[in-house]
């Protein structure tokens, strides 16, 4: 009981307690901001060229003002400044460089005003920085950095260049300024530069900068424009190839993609089949048909100016391949033949034969090579030749008869494998040893065979590549032909859908499946079972007979 009407009281006390507080807040409505305060936070002391100025966070409603605090130490604040109510920053420019202050801010509003944090800053008297020098279209172009010297009313640029080698004044700029373009600068002159800050008044100078230097020249120009090429697909690399006047300069290629919507040049980049995208040599590896056409140019330019090449053109276009075999007259002595080569690329040449050797592996473009037979002593034998062109292929199949004397008979084929058309190109030329001119022959077709066979003997499957030949109509009698293979799905397909109905089938055959007749002993023509001529189907294998006349 005594513990109940202790909290009963305890309720009541603040009860009281606030509706005397909600009373007194209504008859004095400051009373609550006199009691509880807010003192300035976020208090920043930066330097500028005018002195030091000071930033603040204004957290009271009411006060009448702000007291602005100094000293050369925590211990030491002082009073320097009353601002008005609501401000939040004030300059100081009574500083002296090189020395070290310490600030605080107070809202001024009764005899215990709160007090802001201290905040110290060391006033200093620096000179520019991180000077920057380069050459432009119109001179050369000088950047610093302003470290706020103090009460510093402007900048002094120097120049020296590397004839005179002395310094001299070259320019005063205003103290908000921090750029500057020499445009005095001759071409062919190194330059060097520095800045100071400067107080006019007094005639009190910040140290020098570090220094700059530069050099003016002229623009690029272009000296040596890109050609026009024409590149077979997928074959050796070309390139577009600049040349341009002038000191340092960059090259960036670009490429128009004639042709296609919403076409403008576009820098290149590394990758795909173009490489050198920023030398003078642009490379175009293995480019495909897609790019011919396109257009190519460079772009070169330096820091004071750029010049853009003309524009070349890029051309693609397939391998192409011919071989024109001509008479090969042979003995039994080493013969040859002459291979005439028309193409448009370079050829390469390959043999699988010992026993044929070639004038030359490799060529370029339209010529010729010759192929050497030595002499056959022995059974008949097949050589292979197979000639490149990039993705262009002929091969010349090479026969020689038994030898026999100088009645060792030669024949060349050349065959050019499939593109587009299942049929390939074959021409075929045989040449006995005892007739000038070539006759027609199949060699192409032909199998090769073991030297070590005799001639009469069967040659062995072919094991090189099959010439295409056309196509022959279907044997109708064929059972793995396409339409008796049809004839035999439609009985089957027809078999299942009467199956599905119920309908039974009789098969009859006139010869051996006949219904016997009276009281002759008959036979299942199905699995020789006897059967009574009363019957209609075999009691053995179900076998059903003809009951229709």
């Amino acid at each position: 009981m005594k513990t109940r009407t202790r909290s009963r009281k305890l309720v009541t006390a603040l009860m009281a307690l606030a509706v005397i507080n909600s009373w007194l807040f209504t008859v004095f409505p400051t009373a609550q901001a006199d009691v509880l305060p807010g003192a300035p936070t976020n208090v920043i002391a930066s330097q500028t060229s005018n002195g030091v100025r000071l930033t603040w966070k204004d957290n009271s409603s009411n006060e009448t003002g702000f007291d602005v605090l100094r000293g050369e130490s925590l211990s030491n604040l002082a009073h320097i400044k009353t601002v008005a109510a609501n401000t939040t920053s004030w300059l100081d420019s009574t500083v002296v460089p090189g020395k070290t202050y310490y600030y605080a801010i107070a809202a001024n509003f009764g005899l215990f005003p709160p007090i802001s944090d201290r905040v110290s800053i060391k006033v200093t008297f620096d000179a520019p920085s991180k000077l920057i020098a380069k050459a432009v279209s119109d001179g050369i172009s000088l950047t610093w950095q302003d470290n706020k010297a103090l009460y510093a009313t402007g900048f002094r640029i120097a120049r020296k260049d590397n004839v005179s080698n002395t310094w001299a004044t070259l320019k005063e700029v205003s103290i908000t300024t921090t750029t500057y373009v020499d445009k005095t600068a001759q071409i062919g002159k190194a330059y060097w530069y520095r800045v100071q800050a400067f107080i006019s008044i007094v005639n009190i100078n910040t140290s020098w900068s570090n220094e700059g230097t530069a050099q003016m020249f002229s623009p690029p120009t272009i000296t040596t424009h890109p050609k026009s090429v024409t590149a077979i697909q997928l074959g050796p690399a070309v390139s577009f190839t600049v040349a341009a006047s002038g000191a340092s300069p960059k090259y960036q290629w670009q490429e128009l993609r004639v042709g296609q919507p919403g076409a403008a040049w576009k820098d290149l980049a590394d990758v795909s089949w173009y490489s050198g995208v920023k030398t003078a040599k642009l490379t175009i590896t293995k480019g495909g048909v897609i790019l011919t056409g396109w257009r190519y140019r460079c772009v070169v330019s330096n820091t004071v100016g750029q010049a853009i090449s003309d524009a070349a053109t890029l051309t693609v276009v397939v391998a192409t391949l011919s071989l024109s075999p001509s008479t090969w007259n042979s003995v039994a002595a080493a013969s040859s033949i002459k291979i005439t080569v028309t193409s448009n690329a370079n050829w390469y040449i390959t043999s699988d034969s010992s026993w044929l050797t070639l004038s030359q592996v490799e060529g370029s473009k339209n010529g010729s090579f010759t192929i050497f037979s030595s002499k056959n002593s022995g059974a008949k034998r097949t050589g292979i030749i197979v000639v490149n062109a990039v993705d262009a292929t002929m091969k010349i199949t090479v026969t020689q008869a038994a030898g026999s004397g100088s009645s060792t008979s030669v024949s060349v084929t050349t065959t050019k494998p499939p593109t587009t058309s299942s049929v390939s190109t074959t021409s075929t030329t045989t040449a006995p040893v005892t007739s000038t001119a070539p006759t027609a022959s199949t060699a192409a077709t032909s199998a090769p065979e073991s030297t070590n066979q005799d001639e009469d003997t069967p040659s062995p499957p072919a094991t090189t590549e099959p010439t295409s030949q056309p196509e022959l109509p279907p044997d109708r009698t064929d059972p793995s032909s396409s339409d008796f293979g049809w004839i035999w799905l439609l009985v089957i397909a027809l078999l299942v859908v009467a199956a599905g109905c119920g309908v039974a089938f009789v098969l009859i055959d006139k010869k051996e499946t006949a219904q016997p007749t009276g009281n002759s002993p008959a036979f299942c023509p199905n699995c020789g079972t006897p059967v009574q001529t009363s019957m209609h189907f075999c009691p053995e294998c179900g076998w059903q007979f003809d009951t229709t006349e």
